[in-house]
């Protein structure tokens, strides 16, 4: 099994296992990090892998608030699942 393959099932996963079966980018990509830190791809990487795959879809925005280096605030995309997948494939 491919890299991507891999980090798409397991995106997969992480949503699925959400409260609301939506997460934003970075909460992805920090749980990402919690559960596989050596397999987690590079933030590039999970966009192009949220984008790109037709199971994920845009569900939102979250503003988020940058606190250490510069203040202010930047929107990080939130997404779902499209419709029900399966990781068999």
């Amino acid at each position: 099994m491919g890299k991507t393959k891999r980090a798409k099932e397991r995106v997969i996963t992480l949503i699925k296992e959400s409260e609301f079966q939506q997460l934003s980018t970075k909460e992805i990509h920090d749980k990402f990090i919690l559960r596989w830190a050596k397999q987690a791809p590079t933030k590039a990487r999970l966009v192009n892998i949220l984008s790109k795959n037709k199971e994920f879809e845009q569900v939102g925005v979250e503003m988020v608030t940058r606190v250490i280096e510069k203040e202010g605030e930047y929107e990080v995309k939130v997404w779902g699942l499209k419709y029900e997948t399966t990781t068999d494939n």
